[in-house]
């Protein structure tokens, strides 16, 4: 066998990365178009990071990333979390809420405050000043 890359595909069997005789036709799909007036959830890369290594689902993620959004919605500090708002929206149920509120608190990047028995306000707190590099020596 030739270690010659030429004769790594037989002669009559051409080389199957080349580009086709034809072009392909590429069909754009038509199943989903955003509409601009529905409502969409945008977080920023910062909060993810801060957000990834406390949840543990998909469904507190979601959470996590519809707090972003309330924030955004309210305008306020302090924000209400509507008990069944993501339910009725996205089917997540308030024991995952509250799970993942308790782990987002103890994690350092919500506040919590309760207004009598049921009601809550949650903040989300700003990131930790950065630690001065410390340079490396030699």
């Amino acid at each position: 066998m030739s270690d010659d890359f030429d004769d790594l595909f037989g002669k009559d069997d051409g080389d199957p990365l080349d580009d086709p005789a034809e072009p392909v036709e590429v069909k754009k799909s038509t199943e989903y178009r955003a509409d601009p007036n529905e409502p969409y959830v945008r977080v920023t890369l910062a909060w993810l990071q801060r957000v990834l290594p406390l949840v543990e689902s998909k469904e507190q993620l979601v959470v996590a990333e519809w707090l972003f959004r309330r924030r955004a919605v309210c305008k306020q500090e302090w924000f209400s979390v509507p008990s069944g708002e993501l339910e009725l929206e996205l089917g997540i149920s308030r024991a995952t809420r509250y799970r993942t509120l308790i782990h987002l608190e103890r994690g350092g990047v919500i506040a919590i405050t309760r207004l009598g028995r049921q009601a809550l306000l949650v903040k989300l707190l700003p990131l930790p000043p950065r630690q001065a590099k410390v340079p490396c020596s030699h």
